[in-house]
């Protein structure tokens, strides 16, 4: 059973809709992508990295379309973050699109090549990280014509998802000698990696810059910290007017509350979840005495110290994009009619006809008036036999 269950969270977060996340390309970034196409005929398999918080919304289509031709394995890393539930559904996800006959143009879209593989680790806490190597030759073999041929590994994905605690892991930290791999240019920096089988890691990861698609894509970057926090403004503003990182702590008590995420509740002393932000921020002031001059609130301490508390789990174990994997109607997984309705109209791979979909948003409408009606009877304290 669900913690207070009689409590009714918001569903969809509509506030500070002109709260747009820049786009951003740092030169580091381009110098990386040049350098991966210069490098991508010596390399075997890619191991795009993801955060198992933000399973689809962590990827790269730039990376998909460059990587297209090459065997390929996703590692949802940081999977001590989200519960053995989550990662049930995200698997499930994955072989429903690998059971679907999709063409050319929508597997790009959805950032799936036939038959991906998958795999959980945490780099932090050493789970899987052994299985990455032997899980790319096994689910998608090479044969090498000798076999002092080494199989070669890139490691990619946007930032702050774990790549490089994830190449320390997987490497020898003395670099391969030179002419080790046959026919590569001297000085590209392979690495040998801690396997028993042939087997090579360019050191330098491929870091892109995630895709944001809209708003709301935005906001869940910044709460795993792929986007700077700089990008909502400083958070050393001395004026508590000025709190930039207000609609990030906005956003992560809706998730939170939408999740039945509630560890906050007894870590602050709140008593029962909370629906009103600056309330929230004024419980975690007064709990850790978190107070600026004048005896006034330190919001801003407050709000960094709670992004620090999410993004190393200490709010509890949260999948982000749930809702990107989930019909809401019945519960079970399934690809989002969203990412579908990208496709081009001429597709012959449609999978839900635009009728279908406009039954489906017709339920959903009113399920979502049905849960407000509820909501408003609880808020009235109505007698039981008149909410039904």
């Amino acid at each position: 059973m669900k913690q207070f269950p009689n409590f009714l969270p918001e569903l969809h977060f509509t506030r500070f809709p002109d709260r747009k996340i820049v786009n951003w390309f740092p030169g580091h970034m381009a110098k990386s992508i040049r350098l991966i196409k210069e490098r991508l005929d010596y390399i075997d398999y890619i191991l795009e990295v993801r955060d198992s918080r933000l399973p689809l919304s962590s990827k790269n289509k730039t990376m998909n379309e460059i990587f297209k031709e090459k065997k390929k394995i996703i590692i949802f890393n940081k999977c001590d973050l989200i519960s053995q539930q989550s990662q049930k559904i995200i698997t499930n996800y994955f072989e429903q699109l690998n059971s679907l006959q999709l063409n050319n143009t929508l597997q790009n879209t959805l950032q799936n090549n036939p038959n991906t593989t998958i795999l959980f680790t945490s780099a932090k806490e050493n789970i899987n990280v052994n299985k990455i190597v032997e899980t790319c030759l096994q689910k998608n073999p090479i044969n090498k014509k000798f076999k002092t041929i080494p199989h070669t590994f890139l490691i990619a994905g946007i930032p702050n998802v774990g790549k490089s605690s994830i190449i320390n892991k997987l490497i020898n930290k003395k670099k391969a000698k030179e002419g080790a791999l046959p026919g590569v240019t001297r000085n590209l920096g392979f690495f040998p990696m801690n396997t028993n089988k042939n087997c090579l890691l360019l050191d330098t990861p491929g870091i892109f810059q995630p895709d944001i698609d809209s708003n709301e894509q935005g906001f869940k970057l910044a709460l795993i910290n792929a986007v700077p926090d700089k990008l909502f403004g400083s958070v050393d503003s001395s004026s508590l007017s000025d709190i930039n990182l207000f609609p990030l702590i906005d956003y992560l008590l809706f998730q939170l509350n939408k999740n039945y995420c509630f560890d906050y509740v007894n870590l602050f002393d709140c008593k029962e979840p909370l629906m009103n932000t600056d309330l929230f921020l004024e419980f975690v002031c007064k709990k850790l005495k978190m107070y600026a001059g004048g005896g006034q609130l330190d919001l801003n301490k407050a709000m960094v110290y709670l992004l620090k508390l999410f993004r190393t789990g200490k709010l509890g174990k949260i999948n982000l994009d749930l809702d990107m994997m989930i019909d809401p109607l019945d519960g079970s997984v399934k690809v989002m009619e969203e990412q579908l309705m990208m496709m081009d109209d001429s597709s012959d791979s449609v999978l839900l006809s635009k009728i279908e979909l406009k039954k489906r948003k017709k339920k959903e409408k009113k399920l979502r008036k049905e849960e407000e009606m509820e909501k408003k009877l609880r808020e009235a304290d109505l007698p039981e036999n008149l909410m039904k």
